[in-house]
């Protein structure tokens, strides 16, 4: 094993919260309870409220940024990341608020990365938080008729059947730890995108850049909002950004059409789902959020000016 491999390097543990302290306190606890002897975690606020900021500022160890607005996934984990490079990160991790790491995660998440020298993104074995044993994400793939990530062993109880870590087509950005190199040769996340699918069309650059996406059985997470929830629970913001980011995913080329005609019977096929479907709250709500997904999808103009948190309710 080389010294390289030997001596952990420095992670910057980028972040993104969003009014929940609760959540943040947790896994923030777990980051520090993993003992990596090297951690900087990096809090990137796009709260509206004080809590967080009040809670989280002065801490050792920590560095906090309030952003002036709501960025979302990518614009705040890009802070993040050249937070993380300032700091002297070898480095980053981006983190979902709503995680929360085994012991060993760290380690075995950077072992990984150090022993195999083209890795550019490393994941870990995601379970359901309030399942025992239950998966969320065990590798995954990305499947090209419906233009997103698939997510393998999601629902099934951990019997060690995904215990054989190795090259994945997509990782979750619940949990990428991504050297700072790559960064340089792939570029950071796309801010076109907000949230949701920005972690796909990140995985295939990163791919196209030369890199591998490795999944790590032994790095462990639990997920709190990662049941995938049912139909009747998926909020209007899901709805819309992932009808609105598809086409987003591949640009261009015969399969950047393609993309656009599955976007479309998509977003048909989902206005007609919550249009009929017994029981969901807040149906129009909904509705309007499909509407308005299919028509920024095809309307560059319209996209960028129609950003969360302006588009829905708070929450």
């Amino acid at each position: 094993m080389t010294e390289t491999a030997q001596r952990p390097g420095r992670i910057g543990v980028i972040i993104v919260a969003y009014n929940d302290l609760e959540l943040l306190e947790r896994v923030v606890a777990s980051v520090q309870a993993n003992g990596h002897p090297d951690t900087r975690i990096i809090i990137i606020d796009n709260s509206t409220r004080e809590g967080i900021g009040a809670a989280m500022q002065g801490r050792e160890g920590i560095h906090y940024l309030r952003t002036p607005e709501n960025l979302g996934f990518c614009g705040a984990n890009n802070i993040g990341i050249g937070m993380a490079e300032a700091l002297g990160a070898e480095f980053a991790l981006l983190l979902n608020h709503d995680a929360v790491l085994e012991p060993g995660c760290l380690a075995a998440l950077q072992h990984r990365a150090q022993s195999e020298p083209e890795a550019g993104i490393v994941t870990g074995k995601i379970y359901l938080f309030a399942g025992e044993r239950k998966l969320w994400y065990a590798g995954g793939f990305f499947s090209r008729l419906i233009g997103a990530g698939k997510n393998h062993g999601f629902g099934e109880t951990d019997r060690g059947q995904y215990d054989a870590g190795g090259e994945v087509e997509y990782a979750t950005g619940c949990v990428m730890l991504i050297p700072m190199k790559v960064f340089a040769r792939a570029g950071r996340l796309d801010e076109r995108f907000f949230m949701y699918l920005d972690d796909i069309e990140f995985c295939l650059r990163v791919r196209r850049a030369g890199f591998r996406v490795i999944y790590e059985p032994q790095a462990v997470v639990r997920h709190e909002l990662g049941s995938g929830a049912q139909l009747p629970q998926r909020p209007d913001y899901y709805l819309y950004f992932s009808i609105r980011n598809k086409p987003l995913v591949v640009a261009g080329g015969g399969y950047g059409f393609y993309l656009k005609f599955a976007t479309l019977a998509i977003g048909l096929i989902k206005l007609a789902q919550y249009g009929i479907y017994p029981g969901i709250p807040e149906r129009g709500n909904k509705l309007r959020a499909l509407l308005w997904g299919l028509q920024d999808a095809f309307s560059a103009e319209s996209r960028y000016h129609r950003r969360f948190p302006r588009l829905f309710r708070r929450g």
